[in-house]
């Protein structure tokens, strides 16, 4: 368990400075990393990534709903079919980035049980 949560946090850490050097799927590309280079089950690969990135892009979209008070969230909100609603955007920008590093954690610790 101390492992899977320190590296949740390793995960979120390093997805936060890969994203904000580079492109959005540079965070999950280091739950891919992080789980092929870190031994655990596939299982727990899923868990760590999904987590971390998802708990990252959740913190990330309540800041910038925060910082623009709101505007640029019911704005994206209204060009998406969620009737303006704030927390629909924000929930769905979460399990996306957390569904895709999931997938990418869970990839890598695969690639690492193939490899060993």
């Amino acid at each position: 368990m101390k492992n899977t949560v320190l590296k949740i946090l390793l995960i979120a850490l390093l997805g936060w400075a890969a994203q904000y050097l580079s492109v959005w799927f540079a965070g999950p590309l280091t739950a891919l990393l992080i789980n092929l280079f870190w031994k655990g089950s596939s299982g727990q690969g899923f868990l760590s990534g999904f987590l971390g990135i998802g708990l990252l892009w959740l913190a990330l979209a309540l800041y910038t709903d925060q910082a623009t008070d709101g505007l640029l969230t019911v704005k994206m909100a209204q060009i998406f079919p969620l009737n303006g609603s704030r927390v629909a955007l924000i929930s769905l920008t979460a399990f996306v980035g957390a569904f895709t590093a999931g997938m990418c954690g869970w990839t890598g610790a695969l690639l690492r049980s193939v490899r060993d």
